[in-house]
């Protein structure tokens, strides 16, 4: 007898789930989907900031590969002279 009350419970189980399962098909795989977040915007040439410090320069260079300009900056020590000749 504790048989066929195993047996009647499993079935019951299993037509339970099936039509849970039958009645919302989109609710389990909608909730599965991540969301799409758009990407941020990408500039490879990004001008300085207000606050930079005073040394810090900024050029671009033609990128032939890319066919954009491609930003760059750079740190100069002190007491740099772009006119000097002598190293």
């Amino acid at each position: 007898m504790p048989y066929r009350i195993f047996i009647l419970f499993l079935v019951s189980v299993f037509l339970v789930s099936f039509v849970v399962a039958q009645e919302s098909p989109g609710s389990l795989s909608t909730a599965a989907k991540p969301i799409k977040k758009s990407a941020p915007s990408f500039s490879w040439d990004n001008p300085l900031p207000a606050n930079h410090h005073p040394a810090l320069r900024h050029a671009t260079f033609h990128s032939p590969t890319m066919d954009v300009e491609v930003g760059y900056n750079i740190l100069l020590p002190p007491n740099y002279d772009p006119l000097a000749t002598e190293l």
